[in-house]
């Protein structure tokens, strides 16, 4: 790529600018100048590598904030623009015709999107009001010329985004007198979470111009106008300067980060990817660094609602792949951090500074043979991150289950993941990710994903497992899925980088040849795992921790030393739903768990919480009752309103009340809840129970820990 000069927009302190030129970032100061004027310079185009318009309605109410508080001042005040960081060329006066927006295409596209929203309220104004006409047409000229160039062939338009957004953007910002459904006809026609996000942002600007400016008459709806689109061409300003190469404009990300501009991950890696790129020998495409960079942003974008919420789990997806693409490695000249740690932790550091990744000296062919393994692997594990982790958005699943298996079980899987996300730590991701990667479209990933459900339950649901227990297993073998069989191991890494090794260690340890037949090798493993951790011996005979747990005692870990109990609802949803689920084995099934809306019931203590006046055994203890309300014998799912009117009251008003309804629809209360006014033929009447009991509850807590236990069976001996 020719680049001859950037454009820069900061928000930062002259010193910090001072300081940039003292390190070797050669800037010319173009002076300060209004919005409008930075508009006329020419036209802004936003590169197709970039991520599109990610800005949510907070973030867009907020630059409308700053817009009413300058326009109520009556000009008194300005308002300085955020950093923008643009290619183009200039003759130290002017720029040409293009300018690329390389940083800053939030603020600038917002920027026209109120223009434009000012215009078309101007457009809607009655032109025959005479004593109005020069106000009209003055505001008109300088709004339109603010987002169109007139030629005698052409209009341009001033701002546009990336080429695959262009269209929504156009349906929104018209060349012509605007249509009042075009807001509507942008979202009809959006496909990618940033066009939404475009017609939202419209929307919203519209319904605040709306409010800024009244109901009042049309003159002074007119004036009031004219006055806002001073305030925002005028006195919305920024200061303008150069860099000289891309390479430098790639660095300047890191010195705008140290003064106050938050970057995530994504951002530096990409900026020092396109540093390097840049150097001889290094065969690296820089417009497809940043194209795979903007996928990955598109991608993550399904998943989150707000820029910063992006910016987050894009913070987290760079986390887990680094820890499958390569680990961590000690950083070998302790100098080169400048008093940071000698291992190093954040993934810029190890890219730069380690010496097996992508330090700033070494070999230019292993630096291409690096960058493109990395971006590559990086785009393919984001849409992994996105399928594995945000499972529970309608939209992702049904996405995600095109790919997967034709005799592969959709609803089991998703079932699957939801447990696996919700009860197990978040270091489990980046084997998460390496399984979907091998294994996503073979029938295989759906018994791989039950042995990890298991583990979820066995270890840390109801195990108590602390988060981090496993975490150096799971991060080597998704390590070791990650890269075995694949040729270009030691093309990335030299024969000696401890990656290989490491790689090659995993492969003898874990019995991982590089094909989806590893497959049985990883769940005996993870199964070796649970089982291992919830089986004891004692006095001679093996015990299952986690039935005796369910089977024996109180939920909330009373009185049993080393156990903190289990306390989330969603837990006990869970644990009840798959009781359920096992009830009707050969029966109608339940749909999944999220399709169920399971989640939206209720846990329901049929011994309430508050000990009752009457309705119970007359010999049971104020503690042995605390014992029993948290047994899981205790527990079932009601819905809200059922849960509403069974209230604190005793088991024969709950019944007339909720349960006998209930049992209707649920296995569990048609099969083990008496009915105290007449008796059933149910399984707990042919027990001897005719009301609830706390040897009801044994007997029920045994019979839920043996379904459970037979369900998350692993089928090993200690």
């Amino acid at each position: 790529m020719d680049h001859s000069a950037y454009l820069i927009v900061f928000k930062i302190p002259h010193y910090s600018i001072a300081k940039l030129k003292v390190t070797g970032y050669r800037m010319a100061d173009s002076g300060t100048k209004n919005l409008g004027s930075i508009f006329k310079e020419g036209l802004f185009r936003i590169p197709n590598y970039q991520r599109g318009y990610a800005w949510s309605s907070k973030q867009v109410n907020e630059f409308l904030d700053d817009l009413e508080h300058v326009y109520e001042s009556e000009g008194s005040n300005k308002h300085y623009l955020n950093s923008i960081i643009v290619e183009g060329e200039s003759d130290g006066h002017s720029f040409s015709d293009k300018i690329m927006i390389i940083d800053g295409q939030q603020r600038i596209i917002t920027s026209a999107l109120v223009v434009n929203e000012i215009l078309q309220r101007i457009y809607e104004i009655d032109e025959e009001i005479d004593d109005a006409q020069s106000i009209l047409l003055q505001a008109e000229n300088k709004l339109y010329s603010s987002l169109f160039r007139r030629s005698k062939s052409d209009v341009n338009y001033r701002v546009l985004p990336a080429r695959k957004f262009e269209e929504i953007y156009k349906t929104l910002v018209l060349t012509e007198e605007g249509r009042e459904d075009r807001i509507d006809k942008a979202k009809e026609k959006s496909k990618y979470p940033s066009e939404e996000k475009l017609s939202k942002a419209s929307n919203v600007i519209g319904e605040r111009i709306d409010n800024i400016i009244g109901e009042e008459g049309t003159l002074e709806r007119l004036i009031s106008l004219h006055s806002l689109t001073s305030t925002l061409l005028d006195n919305f300003t920024a200061t303008l300067h150069e860099v000289e190469t891309e390479s430098e404009a790639g660095r300047i990300f890191e010195a705008i980060n140290d003064r106050g501009k938050d970057l995530n991950r994504a951002d530096k890696i990409k900026s020092y990817l396109v540093y390097e790129s840049t150097h001889d020998g290094v065969n690296v495409d820089v417009e497809w660094v940043h194209r795979m960079f903007t996928e990955i942003y598109e991608i993550i974008n399904r998943y989150a609602s707000t820029p910063s919420e992006t910016d987050r789990l894009i913070d987290s997806l760079i986390g887990h792949h680094w820890t499958m693409f390569a680990g961590e490695t000690q950083i070998e000249s302790p100098g080169n951090l400048q008093g940071r740690h000698r291992k190093a932790t954040e993934e810029i550091e190890q890219i730069k500074y380690a010496k097996y990744h992508l330090s700033q000296g070494g070999d230019a062919d292993r630096k291409t043979k690096w960058i493109e393994s990395y971006v590559q692997s990086l785009r393919k594990s984001s849409d992994a991150y996105v399928k594995t982790t945000g499972i529970e958005k309608r939209n992702i699943f049904d996405s995600a289950k095109k790919y997967l298996s034709d005799d592969v079980d959709e609803d089991k899987v998703r079932t699957l993941l939801y447990a696996i996300n919700e009860f197990m730590p978040s270091n489990v991701y980046c084997l998460l990710m390496a399984l979907n990667l091998r294994y996503e479209n073979e029938k295989v990933y759906e018994e791989v994903l039950y042995s990890l459900e298991k583990l979820a339950m066995r270890m840390y649901a109801i195990g108590g497992a602390r988060r981090d227990t496993k975490r150096n297993d799971f991060e080597s073998l998704s390590r070791t899925l990650f890269w075995t069989g694949r040729s270009d191991l030691k093309d990335v890494y030299p024969e000696d980088s401890p990656i290989v090794s490491s790689v090659e260690t995993g492969s003898n340890k874990y019995r991982v040849e590089g094909s989806t037949s590893d497959a049985g090798q990883v769940i005996d493993r993870v199964e070796e795992w649970a089982y291992k951790y919830s089986h004891r011996m004692e006095d001679g005979r093996e015990v299952d921790t986690f039935r005796e747990r369910l089977a024996n005692h109180n939920l909330s870990g009373l009185g049993v030393p080393n156990w903190g109990g289990i306390r989330s609802r969603e837990l006990k949803n869970y644990l009840l739903y798959r009781y359920e689920h096992e009830l009707r084995k050969g029966g109608a099934q339940l749909r999944d768990y999220l399709k169920s809306e399971i989640d939206q019931l209720t846990v329901e203590h049929v011994w309430p919480k508050e000990f009752p006046d009457g309705g119970i055994e007359s010999d049971i203890s104020t503690d042995e009752y605390e014992h029993y309300i948290e047994r899981i014998g205790n527990l079932a799912l009601l819905s809200l309103s059922d849960n509403s009117s069974a209230g604190n009251e005793d088991y024969y008003t709950k019944w007339k009340k909720a349960y006998d309804d209930a049992g209707d629809g649920t296995m569990m209360f048609r099969e083990e809840f008496p009915n105290p006014i007449e008796k059933s033929s149910n399984k707990a009447h042919k027990e001897g129970f005719e009301s609830w009991s706390k040897d009801l509850i044994e007997w029920r807590s045994k019979r839920i820990a043996e379904e459970l236990s037979r369900h998350w069976s692993t089928q090993r001996s200690l």
